[in-house]
């Protein structure tokens, strides 16, 4: 079992210009709220797995984080009505929890 620092308060697995990049955004957004998107995918991500995001942080670990975060900053509607997860998003999330079970 390898040893690893889990993430801190103030420490992120993504930056909000890795989330821009990955956004392909070049105007400037509303930081905050990408900031609010990555905690809240950072959130869900420890909750699915049950363990914290460790540091440094595992690419499929990022990878799902930066998927979740880009779909909730682009799909308003989901606060409208219930979310509905792409498979692609799901067998993601499996990846990451498969990884931190063997780290």
């Amino acid at each position: 079992m390898r040893a690893s620092k889990k993430l801190g308060a103030t420490q992120s697995a993504v930056s909000v210009e890795e989330l821009k990049t990955q956004l392909n955004l070049d105007h400037d957004p509303d930081v905050a709220l990408l900031a609010f998107k990555i905690d809240a995918a950072e959130a869900y991500v420890t909750g699915f797995t049950g363990a914290p995001i460790p540091n440094p942080c595992p690419a499929a670990s990022k990878q799902a984080v930066l998927t979740l975060a880009s779909y909730w900053y682009e799909v308003c509607e989901a606060a409208r009505g219930p979310l509905q997860w792409s498979r692609f998003t799901l067998d993601e999330l499996s990846v990451v929890q498969s990884d931190l079970n063997y780290a």
